[in-house]
């Protein structure tokens, strides 16, 4: 069986089991396991599974910066990481509302200099 008659049996198994899904059988979901099904469809359920938003910050005059990470959540964790050398950076930083973090920096960073990892 040649490579591209091998990729074209693995791609209808693959439609085969989304139209399992589509159906409501094929799978079995765990409760608690992270996703959760309904009338449309397979979700993450954000009560066990942790989503992630990261983002390139920094223009090089701004001290105070607001990322938009739409996690719907205030409950969230945060990384600042130096684009260069992935070194971790120190920075305060608060949960401004379920939408947002705010970024306080002693000086403004360079432009795109570092990168925001948002957990929530």
């Amino acid at each position: 069986m040649s490579l591209v008659s091998k990729i074209n049996t693995l791609a209808q198994g693959i439609a085969a089991d989304i139209k399992a899904l589509a159906a409501g059988t094929g799978i079995a979901l765990l409760a608690g396991g992270g996703l959760s099904s309904s009338a449309s469809g397979l979700q993450l359920d954000t009560a066990v599974a942790v989503r992630k938003v990261t983002k390139t910050i920094g223009d090089g005059a701004a001290t105070t910066i607001t990322v938009l990470h739409s996690l719907g959540t205030r409950l969230v964790t945060v990384s600042v990481l130096d684009v260069t050398t992935f070194q971790a950076y120190e920075v305060d930083w608060s949960a401004t509302d379920k939408d947002n973090v705010t970024f306080t920096f002693s000086s403004a960073p360079a432009v795109n200099s570092l990168i925001v990892v948002i957990h929530g």
